[in-house]
């Protein structure tokens, strides 16, 4: 099954929901499961090539919940960027 593009667009804003939502404490989403969806993520892309994106996200990983909304705003939408950049 091919990966859309939007289907990547989304698994990467998804990155801040999760980010949010950590950050939030109103769902179950802790910091544990924001560095696993982040490790998925970056198995992924980095399995596809797309090292930029990788370490983006790695970097993220990194940095867990200590690190301000806006970077990961930021960060996420830079992210986007290079994928809206890709070919279909």
């Amino acid at each position: 099954m091919k990966v859309t593009k939007k289907q990547r667009i989304n698994s990467i804003f998804y990155i801040l929901i999760q980010f949010e939502q950590m950050i939030d404490g109103s769902t179950d989403v802790t910091e544990e499961t924001y560095r696993n969806y982040l490790d998925r993520v970056n198995v992924w892309y980095l399995g596809r090539g797309d090292e930029e994106i990788g370490y983006a996200i790695e970097g993220l990983k990194k940095m867990g919940k200590d690190v301000s909304h806006e970077t990961v705003r930021r960060i996420v939408f830079h992210m986007i960027d290079i994928l809206n950049k890709e070919v279909p």
